[in-house]
């Protein structure tokens, strides 16, 4: 149903062509796995544990199965990356979604604009996630909300480059990572320079961690071309 391209304006980011909009949870599954780099048997495992407690939406075959949103994309996302095995990512996925925003850094001071809009201070991980998958669809001439968002929201150096500009041209320059701590659920967001650790802004959520779990932690890392490849597999 699609097949998967390089973005002329950024080689790096891989994204997918998609017919009508209709993604189904095979199509989503797939998408993840080879932007990932993961085995898409893996992927679909993990799906249908998340699906099967009640966070991704079911349907019946063909074109009648459930259309993925971006709430699907989101919960299938913290199973692949939150989890340690297939049987315990769908009883994880809402001790994540429900992660609250602790703290922030690196916004820029107007308190006003579509960054300061999602990150809101008290706002759970799930809610914010959802709304970033959302602002990463790519539109017209392979630009996205997102880039928009970044430019007018993060206080990064922006040089005397006018605003247009500087949209096109985001991820050449910056990062959005996404870092899933676990056993215990806590994520943290950087936007970063590309190629070193500057880090422009960060952002901390933290959930309620299970005393019971295992002393071992680890942590999975994606970014902004994850969601980037998901949000064009389930755009409208």
């Amino acid at each position: 149903m699609y097949d998967m391209a390089l973005d002329g304006r950024n080689p790096s980011c891989i994204f997918y062509r998609h017919e009508a909009g209709m993604a189904f949870f095979n199509d989503l599954t797939r998408a993840i796995a080879q932007v990932e780099g993961m085995d898409e048997a893996t992927v679909r495992g993990i799906g249908i544990s998340v699906r099967d407690h009640g966070h991704i939406k079911k349907g019946g075959r063909g074109l009648s199965a459930a259309k993925m949103s971006a709430t699907d994309a989101c919960n299938l996302l913290i199973g692949v990356n939150a989890s340690s095995s297939i049987r315990d990512a769908g009883s994880l996925v809402e001790s994540y979604r429900s992660a609250i925003l602790t703290d922030r850094m690196g916004l820029k001071t107007t308190q006003k604009g579509d960054l300061h809009e999602i990150f809101q201070l008290n706002a759970p991980f799930g809610v914010v996630f959802e709304k970033l998958i959302d602002a990463a669809t790519v539109e017209e001439e392979g630009i996205n909300k997102l880039s928009a968002y970044i430019v007018d929201g993060i206080a990064y150096p922006q040089g005397g480059a006018i605003r247009s500009d500087l949209v096109k041209s985001v991820f050449e320059t910056l990062i959005v990572e996404f870092v899933f701590n676990k056993p215990n659920p806590m994520i943290d967001i950087y936007f970063r320079a590309m190629g070193s650790n500057n880090i422009f802004a960060q952002f901390w959520f933290s959930g309620h961690s299970n005393s019971n779990q295992s002393d071992r932690a680890d942590t999975t890392k994606i970014t902004h071309k994850t969601i980037m490849a998901v949000a064009s597999v389930i755009k409208d």
